[in-house]
């Protein structure tokens, strides 16, 4: 089972079906930081902020056996669980577009584990 923890409609291509998932009704997995400090800097017109301090995870259930939740790539990074896929949008990773835009992604992909 699939469970879209995105924000976004994610429709995956396979050779032999088209498969929408809509996202999920707890809402999406999201990263959970420190605030950040931010200074501006001479000679650009907006503040700049140091790296954010990621304290953890929100929104993303406990393992359940047969169970892969998708979620955004920096999440599932974070993750770093077998369950926790994202969709492959980058260059070669076979994604469908349309003008550029990604309308169907052809795999997921699994953060690397420690």
């Amino acid at each position: 089972m699939l469970i879209n923890l995105t924000p976004h409609t994610i429709n995956i291509q396979t050779p032999r079906e088209h498969i929408t998932l809509e996202p999920d009704s707890r809402g999406p997995a999201r990263l959970e930081s420190l605030p950040r400090p931010c200074d501006y800097l001479e000679g650009c017109p907006c503040p700049v902020c140091q790296p954010a301090v990621i304290t953890g995870i929100s929104g993303l259930p406990d393992p359940i056996e047969g169970v892969f939740y998708i979620t955004s790539a920096i999440v599932a990074e974070y993750a770093k669980r077998q369950d926790v896929l994202s969709p492959g949008t980058g260059p070669n990773d076979g994604a469908i577009r349309d003008n550029g835009r990604i309308v169907a992604v052809t795999q997921l992909n699994m953060a690397l584990l420690d």
